[in-house]
């Protein structure tokens, strides 16, 4: 059976906002909005998973998937061509401030954190994270701080590496992984800021950035991860980086993440309209969790980031990002209109030109 591009897409609504959309890989993000949450329990207010202790301790690496679906989501349009970035520029502002706003506002409500009253322009330009003493308060926004940086560099990136993606991948990978580690072994307290930080994390966006380059020039390749065994052997591979974040970089979710997000791309699973609803409201329950579970304890807190996280995203955040889509839809519709008037424009000056002397 060949794969369908279209396949993935069937349950989904044809227009708006969730139109085109993937279940799996919005399952996929609550997943790892779990594991995070998990581990926030687990290590912040010492709540036992029994068994699964090992592994919940290793949750944090649901930050590296994160990471791998962007890489995944935001460059498969670059690899296909065509990027109107000021569209672009509007679709991330829109995913990303007002959800970030939503949670500094409410969190500074309810937790009574002083931080955000008395370092109001970090907080403001998210760039709290850069100061190890402001990561009490909305600490989680340090990924926040590399994922942007990621949207400013990656239209740069798309133009350098078009037509010889795989290797200039691989290369700003390398060097990535080089910083990485070069930093784990000089770590200290003067320089810790920098964990996580970009470029240092890069190369976890590669490998959801080459399954897109995959995707559009190799889809024969890219139809073999519907296999089940690119499934289990991608879960291995979480499961290990969970086992083992010791490591300098996260090996586990670089390997294992790509293969689960290809075997989702190809098949559909139940309940899509609400992996598609908790997938998006996953990155408000990611920013508000660990503030209340220091504030009202592990399971009051949970209580109060689900209800804040659900109505973040259904009354503030999807209306505004759908705006955001809309004037998108309508800016490329009028721009494929000019263009299809310019083309039709010099059609009569063509036919009727004189032929050139023989």
């Amino acid at each position: 059976m060949t794969w369908d591009g279209g396949e993935r897409r069937r349950g989904t609504p044809s227009t708006g906002l969730d139109r085109g959309r993937s279940s799996g890989l919005d399952g996929l993000r609550a997943l790892a909005c779990l594991l995070v949450v998990a581990f926030h329990m687990h290590t912040v207010s010492g709540v036992s998973f029994g068994p699964l202790d090992p592994i919940i301790r290793g949750g944090d690496t649901g930050v590296w998937i994160f990471f791998a679906l962007s890489g995944y989501l935001l460059y498969k349009p670059f690899v296909k061509g065509g990027v109107d970035l000021t569209a672009y520029g509007l679709k991330r502002a829109g995913r990303i401030l007002p959800g970030y706003l939503v949670a500094l506002a409410a969190l500074t409500v309810l937790t009574g954190s002083r931080l955000p009253w008395e370092h109001p322009l970090p907080y403001l330009t998210i760039t709290a994270p850069y100061d190890i003493p402001l990561r009490q308060f909305l600490g989680n926004a340090w990924t926040l701080s590399a994922e942007i940086l990621f949207y400013v560099t990656l239209p740069f990136i798309a133009r350098f590496a078009a037509g010889r993606e795989v290797k200039t991948l691989a290369i700003l990978a390398l060097a990535s992984t080089t910083l990485a580690t070069v930093h784990r072994f000089q770590l200290t307290d003067a320089n810790a800021w920098m964990l996580g930080t970009y470029p240092l994390s890069f190369y976890a966006f590669v490998p959801g950035m080459l399954l897109a380059v995959l995707e559009v020039r190799r889809p024969a390749w890219f139809a073999a991860l519907r296999s089940p065994v690119a499934l289990a052997i991608g879960i291995a591979y979480l499961v290990f980086g969970a086992l083992f974040t010791i490591l300098p970089v996260a090996i586990g979710p670089a390997i294992g993440t790509p293969l689960v997000m290809g075997w989702l791309l190809h098949h559909r699973l139940p309940w899509q309209r609400l992996l598609i609803f908790t997938g998006g409201a996953s990155y408000a329950m990611y920013l508000w969790h660990k503030d209340l579970f220091i504030a009202f304890g592990p399971w009051f807190g949970l209580l109060i980031a689900i209800a804040g996280s659900a109505a973040s995203w259904a009354f503030i955040e999807r209306p505004i990002l759908a705006r955001v889509h809309a004037h998108s839809a309508r800016r490329a519709a009028s721009r494929s209109a000019a263009a299809a008037a310019a083309a039709q424009s010099t059609e009569p000056a063509e036919s009727t030109a004189p032929a050139p002397a023989a």
